[in-house]
């Protein structure tokens, strides 16, 4: 008992050492489980924003092709080869199974129409399959030619399709539907059709559409990000239900994942779920305190503490690593992008949140007479409207929301902000001050923190 205090000093010692080392080695855990968990969260994150970025490319791909229908009276078999072959799609997006032009075609004008089809490149050209109709919709073009089997089906005889045409043609935008398959063909699971509808003055004249490899385009996005130990799950839907699974990528399921993560998103007018979940590898690595680890000294504890530190600062290099490389990915996509839009038959005008322009693509450039450089981050799109014509605006709707909106760039941005549609004809002042009358649509642009970025208008010429 005489040296009590010494056992004691020492217990106390062994105690708060033990409980020291077992409470620094318990952080470091939490560490590398915070690491793990923000380095799922980062690939899941990526590959969500690149399947959107993904669709957006499709989009801007089927209103290229739909340009070059409006900018030809009449396009043939050989045209179409032509012009699609050019785009050199295949070597950049080979999920795209297939591109093609659907017609639409009354039941009295099916005669003449036929006739003047099979005169343009295609003399064996008949719809099929043959059921009396007050409307056809067959398959006129296709690209490339292996899916030739496809000329003639008529895709009125597919419900699901019929009815995605029909909400095309009201919403004038690209719409995700089922797979063109009928009894003549037949395609893999995993495959959707993408539908634009093709409207000129004169009415609706058919469709362009497009045969998507959704489970190849996702596992692409998943080879180019390089993910790692993680599965997806994609659903049609605003939940995981197993009967509407689209695709699924499992390269290394795991019944009780440590991580996991769910988001919805919508492309061409139908929701879906996008189910993440970590595999296995994300657990390899985490030590778990031992009964042993209680005893260590501070020395151990400090010896730990570099060790974690060093794999600390070498999981944030390859954080790093991989931010700088989805960033230069993403370059590379604006890239793609800018070149698409230059290619776009419609005027392209996005201006920053104050309305400063920020693109201005080559058909605005041939619309108004400007060049980009003249008018990117100089001026706002006010410079191309008639004043009389924001006046009046600017009181319509100062009326109509009961305060006062000026009349400048609040006249374009006000309904925009508020998520309300706003499509209306305008006359745009060229630079040599003529005047065209065109149908202007304008929308807000959102950051992926749904924060307000700016606006973009497509507009396109109309007839007075």
């Amino acid at each position: 008992m005489k040296n009590w205090k010494s056992y004691f000093f020492i217990s106390l010692i062994a105690i708060v050492g033990s409980l020291t080392s077992y409470l620094v080695f318990r952080q470091a855990i939490d560490e590398q489980i915070q690491a793990k968990r923000i380095d799922f969260y980062h690939q899941s994150q990526s590959f969500y924003f690149s399947l959107k970025n993904r669709f957006f490319t499709y989009q801007v791909i089927l209103k290229s092709l739909r340009g070059f229908f409006l900018s030809s009276e009449i396009v043939d078999q050989n045209e179409w080869q032509s012009y699609v072959s050019s785009l050199a799609l295949w070597d950049r997006f080979p999920s795209i199974e297939l591109l093609g032009f659907v017609q639409k075609i009354s039941k009295e004008q099916m005669g003449a129409e036929v006739e003047k089809i099979r005169s343009r490149g295609t003399p064996d050209f008949k719809i099929w399959p043959v059921k009396e109709a007050s409307v056809y919709l067959p398959v006129v073009y296709t690209f490339p030619q292996k899916y030739s089997s496809y000329i003639g089906l008529d895709l009125n005889q597919d419900s699901a399709i019929s009815e995605a045409t029909k909400k095309a043609r009201s919403s004038e935008e690209m719409i995700l539907t089922d797979p063109i398959e009928l009894s003549k063909v037949r395609l893999n699971k995993g495959i959707l059709s993408l539908l634009i509808p093709i409207n000129k003055s004169a009415g609706n004249i058919g469709w362009i559409v497009a045969l998507i490899n959704f489970k190849s385009s996702t596992d692409l996005l998943a080879r180019e990000l390089g993910l790692k130990d993680v599965n997806y799950q994609i659903y049609r839907g605003k939940i995981a239900d197993p009967t509407q699974i689209i695709v699924a990528r499992l390269p290394s399921p795991d019944e009780n994942p440590i991580f996991s993560d769910t988001y919805e998103m919508t492309l061409g007018g139908v929701d879906l779920t996008l189910v993440f979940s970590s595999g296995p590898g994300y657990k390899v690595g985490i030590r778990y305190a031992y009964p042993t680890v209680l005893l260590l000294s501070g020395l151990l504890t400090t010896l730990l503490l570099m060790i974690l530190i060093y794999f600390a600062y070498k999981e944030k290099v390859i954080l790093t690593e991989d931010a700088e490389k989805i960033e230069q990915q993403g370059a590379q996509a604006c890239s793609i992008r800018q070149a698409l839009l230059n290619h776009m038959n419609d005027c392209v005008i996005c201006s920053d949140e104050k309305g400063k322009i920020v693109i201005f693509n080559k058909a605005a450039e041939k619309l108004l007479g400007y060049k980009a450089e003249e008018v990117i981050g100089k001026t706002t799109p006010v410079i191309f409207h008639d004043p009389k014509e924001m006046d009046e605006r600017a009181k319509e709707l100062s009326t109509l929301f009961g305060r006062q909106i000026a009349p400048g760039f609040e006249v374009f941005a006000f309904l925009a902000q508020k998520g309300i549609p706003d499509e209306k004809k305008w006359h745009y002042i060229r630079k040599d001050q003529s005047r065209v009358a065109v149908s202007l649509n304008i929308q807000e642009l959102k950051n992926n923190k749904g924060e307000l970025i700016g606006f973009m208008g497509i507009s396109h010429e109309t007839q007075e």
